[in-house]
């Protein structure tokens, strides 16, 4: 095999299986007022002092969306979405269940929590100024 196309071929399993693989959320925690979701390679931090508000959304918001950049489907949905409702939103969700949306004053957050109950009780703790919708439809 010439030495371009081997180039060619790791640059596309790299652009294609590693990086998204990298950035597939495996744990979502509340810590020192943040929420905090770790991915297999780094994490993200959400303040609440930043967070403006809380909602469940339907797993089909991945369905109503335009994907900007991203995986959509093979390790979860993981990038930039845009969607009518929501506008465009980063997505950390390795499946259409449980989702949440968290709307700061910077940007929007789509991720799975299977106990987002408790998570929005702890944040409106912290936050008792927040008022979460109940579920949107978006």
């Amino acid at each position: 095999m010439p030495e371009f196309l081997k180039w060619v071929f790791t640059t596309l399993v790299f652009l294609l299986i590693i990086l998204p693989l990298s950035q597939m959320p495996v744990r979502l925690t509340f810590e020192e007022g943040s929420i905090i979701i770790k991915k297999v390679v780094g994490r993200v931090i959400i303040p609440s002092a930043v967070i403006v508000s809380l909602s469940e959304v339907p797993g089909s918001t991945f369905t109503k969306s335009t994907q900007i950049i991203g995986s959509g489907g093979l390790f979860g949905f993981i990038g930039r979405f845009s969607n009518k409702g929501i506008g465009e939103f980063t997505a950390l969700a390795t499946r259409k269940k449980n989702l949440l949306l968290v709307r700061t004053i910077h940007k929007n957050y789509v991720f799975n929590c299977d106990r987002r109950r408790e998570l929005l009780k702890t944040i409106l703790e912290v936050r008792p100024d927040l008022q979460p919708v109940r579920r949107t439809d978006f």
